[in-house]
């Protein structure tokens, strides 16, 4: 069975003294495997938006520290375990990606499914768990996922720059979405994923709803991430139109509108 010691997540930020008003999250912050490698047949996977969100984990950091905030981050590749995914999604486990098979997840047995939603999912959302606890009993805070896409998809070019992802708290994602507009970004609501669907914003859904307070997800371009001083771009809109947006709409502990 393949070892996953912990830690199964990294924190950046100590949320018991930070001041800021965000916890945010990165499902999918590195495309480390832990002390045994990824098979050699699929080495060319890492470094691919397949194993990690390009940009995301540096995007987070730097949220973080730009916000007085604090950010849980995953230790383990989504080619082992999908930490944004719910325990019944098909791609909780990806077995091949665009033909070419996984040797990681070929033939899992059931005792190391549980053993790796034990350590890779469990373990890592207990440490959001923690850490929003932490923030909450010191005062309103909102939820953030951050997470990147690829410009290109299926030889499709993306022209969507931030996408921000919500199933609720619709009036905090406009008013985000209108922060970045005015700050020059291409950002539309629910592309160029939806958060509607009911998978694909698995984190930012469950710990919000759980923790009854605000909760969005970021999808940005991996192009806009692609330098030290993109990422401090991005940050730094990011965090403006946050800011702006969360003291409009004041703290809340439960969604003002849904769809």
């Amino acid at each position: 069975m393949r070892a996953l010691p912990p830690p199964w997540y990294d924190v950046s930020g100590d949320p018991a003294n930070q001041e800021g008003p965000y916890v945010f999250t990165c499902e999918h912050a590195t495309d480390n495997f832990g002390p045994q490698p990824i098979e050699a047949i699929n080495r060319s996977l890492l470094g691919t938006h397949w194993a990690i969100d390009l940009g995301a984990a540096q995007l987070t950091r730097a949220l973080a520290m730009k916000t007085n905030s604090s950010a849980v981050l995953s230790n383990y590749s989504r080619l082992l375990l999908d930490a944004n995914r719910c325990l019944t999604s098909e791609t909780l486990f990806v077995d091949s990606i665009e033909g070419q098979a996984l040797a990681c997840n070929r033939s899992l047995t059931a005792q190391e499914r549980l053993y790796r939603i034990e350590c890779l999912h469990a373990g890592y959302h207990a440490g959001i768990d923690a850490a929003i606890s932490t923030r909450v009993a010191r005062g309103p805070c909102t939820l953030v996922s951050i997470h990147s896409f690829t410009p290109v998809w299926k030889d499709v070019q993306r022209t969507v720059e931030i996408g921000v992802l919500f199933d609720a708290h619709e009036d905090l994602a406009h008013l985000v979405i209108e922060g970045l507009l005015k700050q020059g970004f291409d950002t539309r609501a629910n592309e160029p994923y939806s958060g509607t669907t009911g998978e694909l914003m698995y984190a930012a859904t469950e710990h919000g709803k759980k923790h009854q307070i605000p909760y969005i997800e970021f999808e940005v371009r991996q192009d806009l991430l692609s330098t030290q001083a993109s990422v401090a771009r991005v940050c730094g809109a990011i965090a403006t139109a946050l800011d702006d947006a969360t003291t409009r709409t004041g703290p809340r502990s439960t969604p003002s509108n849904s769809v």
